[in-house]
């Protein structure tokens, strides 16, 4: 942390404030600061930086749409959706002077602000953000892992009104997204489709269809990697989890947990 904060403060002496260069090392500390659960501090870094960042490189900058919605993502599993509104809606007021709507950074800034209201169960408004911010993603990333999270979570929204018509037509078609790109998915992507599943399980439960809960369960229930056996773990030698241990009759998939926001390709 000292070293950071060291280079942050020469940075921005020699460099200026708002470099490329000084921004980075800024974003770098935010991290940082969260990790050692330096909170307060690591947010107010985090929300300078990507405000710079918006001025610096403009809001369809792929780094600025990264790291916003990398923002949102931290603020909402810090317990700080109201933030995090907050902060959406205030650079939602800058980008509609400076954007016309319609574009991938108007649109992050949507999913942003919809995630926020969500977190807030503020679910109608959640699915106002999220309905704007459809036909972006469909124009611009049709094959992008992040429109089908946006599908995913508009259906979210409807079920949490009641609407189990509409959110079964946003579910299946995250899941169908999803399963669509199951081939080339890491540990992550694969835990995406889990979820997609359990929402269906959800969906049907809630709506009271029985049969189609039951059969959607079916198909998480086969999604789901079995626990690693007490025999594997006892093991010294490294085990690599992602392949079947076969002479043992364990097969295990090794799921790391699902990362912050990271929308590669915008």
């Amino acid at each position: 942390l000292r070293l950071y904060e060291r280079a942050l403060a020469i940075q921005e002496r020699v460099l200026g404030p708002e470099h490329y260069i000084t921004n980075l090392t800024r974003q770098h500390l935010g991290w940082q600061l969260r990790r050692a659960a330096q909170l307060p501090e690591a947010h107010e870094l985090l929300r300078r930086a990507v405000a710079a960042w918006h001025r610096s490189l403009g809001p369809e900058n792929s780094l600025t749409v990264r790291f916003t919605l990398d923002l949102g993502s931290i603020l909402i599993a810090d317990g700080k959706a109201d933030e995090a509104a907050a902060f959406a809606l205030e650079l939602l007021s800058v980008a509609r002077r400076r954007l016309p709507e319609g574009k991938p950074g108007y649109a992050a800034l949507l999913f942003m602000l919809g995630y926020a209201r969500l977190a807030q169960s503020r679910a109608a408004e959640a699915e106002v953000a999220w309905r704007e911010c459809v036909p972006i993603m469909d124009a611009y990333m049709p094959e992008n892992w992040w429109r089908f999270h946006l599908h995913r979570y508009l259906g979210e929204a409807l079920l949490a009104q009641k609407k189990f018509g509409e959110a079964e037509r946003w579910l299946l078609s995250a899941h169908e997204g999803f399963q669509t790109h199951a081939q080339k998915a890491t540990g992550a992507g694969r835990s995406r489709i889990r979820v997609a599943l359990d929402r269906l399980v959800r969906l049907y439960t809630e709506w009271e269809k029985p049969i189609q809960a039951g059969e959607w369960q079916k198909k998480l229930d086969a999604a789901t990697p079995r626990p690693v056996s007490e025999a594997v773990l006892q093991r010294k030698a490294p085990v690599n989890l992602s392949f079947a241990e076969a002479a043992a009759g364990d097969t295990h998939a090794a799921q790391p947990p699902e990362a912050g926001w990271r929308p590669a390709g915008w």
